[in-house]
């Protein structure tokens, strides 16, 4: 969790029933109630990625970004056989990418 803040604002103390395991477990219970109804996303590292290759593998060279969750920014020609894809992908999808797409490319892409 990141840029989180709680705030104690009011509590109150009982000769029975206080103690500090007894303010532990509210304040545990608060924060498992206000974690649920935050409804918290799970961030990640992404990478900019930008791939080169001879525009007759195009079509292989856009699946592995997409077989890697890869989000398509982008695509242009550089020449009459070359094309570029500008990619956004998660970086613990990545490993292992620039063997892969060597392999669909002949050893051409980059």
């Amino acid at each position: 969790l990141i840029h989180m803040r709680c705030v104690l604002e009011d509590g109150q103390a009982h000769e029975v029933d206080s103690s500090a395991e007894a303010f532990q477990a509210a304040a545990a219970g608060a924060f498992e109630q206000f974690y649920q109804d935050a409804a918290p996303v799970v961030l990640e590292p992404l990478m900019q990625v930008e791939v080169t290759f001879p525009t007759e593998f195009q079509s292989q060279a856009m699946q592995t970004l997409n077989q890697r969750e890869g989000s398509i920014q982008a695509t242009r020609a550089v020449s009459q056989d070359t094309s570029i894809v500008d990619a956004i992908v998660p970086l613990r999808r990545m490993f292992g990418y620039s063997s892969e797409l060597r392999s669909v490319t002949q050893g051409q892409g980059e």
